[in-house]
């Protein structure tokens, strides 16, 4: 009598598992031949990427950010070629970063990106409980690489109920001659609210060498548990019981 109840339940248990897990990586590339591919993307998990062309150098700009029901944009300062695609699978070709303007229109101001997103929709959508996001972050100079790695943090995440800041971890640097760029990714933070912020400040030093900036960006969803399938947790706990 118990083996008969317990396959139905562990059927129904199965059967009412919450909704799959969604990952969406976001690429900031220059031009086409900076953008991520198909093949980039599922190297780093993804189930649906988009690129997002953030242009030449410039101030005041924003970017528009569209991938599935997750809408926004990011504001940036600054961008440059890395020409160093040996990291992590790629996104490394080209970065967001923040920077010193030296000279020009601006001249003498810290320029930080902003990247505002709202994922309200997606969560409604999936019926996700929260997200997870993790930062890939490419530089040149090893100034930057000191500032983007010490005790300092620079990158600053906020979803209306949490602001974390990110630390990263260095996993690839330039082959010789070009030692000094390098690769790496922050840390997984996991969020709840719908509408998400990350902020890049400057990092300091005097020259538009002294860079370090955001790649990519990988949001994966939480899935919602189920009210049904706690009750199917439940009905087993009774048959245990009752055994």
């Amino acid at each position: 009598m118990m083996k008969n109840l317990l396959v139905p339940a562990l059927l129904l248990t199965s059967s009412l598992a919450g909704s799959a897990a969604q990952v969406l990586v976001v690429n900031f590339s220059s031009a086409s031949g900076n953008d991520m591919s198909a093949a980039d993307a599922t190297a780093l998990g993804a189930d649906l990427f988009q690129n997002v062309r953030t242009g030449s150098t410039t101030t005041g700009t924003t970017a528009t950010i569209s991938l599935a029901a997750v809408t926004g944009g990011i504001s940036y300062a600054d961008y440059y070629q890395q020409n160093q695609n040996l990291a992590l699978g790629q996104p490394y070709a080209t970065l967001v970063g923040a920077k010193l303007i030296t000279s020009g229109t601006g001249a003498g101001s810290n320029l930080s990106v902003n990247i505002d997103l709202d994922l309200g929709a997606w969560l409604t959508a999936g019926d996700y409980s929260g997200y997870k996001v993790t930062v890939y972050y490419a530089g040149r100079s090893a100034g930057a690489e000191t500032l983007m790695t010490d005790s300092t943090a620079d990158v600053h995440f906020d979803d209306g109920t949490l602001t974390p800041d990110d630390t990263v971890t260095l996993s690839h640097h330039g082959a010789s001659p070009n030692t000094a760029f390098w690769a790496g990714i922050g840390h997984e933070h996991q969020f709840t609210g719908t509408n998400l912020n990350i902020q890049m400040d400057y990092l300091g030093g005097t020259s538009s060498g002294f860079q370090a900036g955001i790649s990519a960006i990988r949001i994966e969803s939480v899935p919602e548990p189920s009210v049904a399938l706690l009750g199917a947790i439940g009905i087993l706990g009774l048959i245990r019981r009752r055994r």
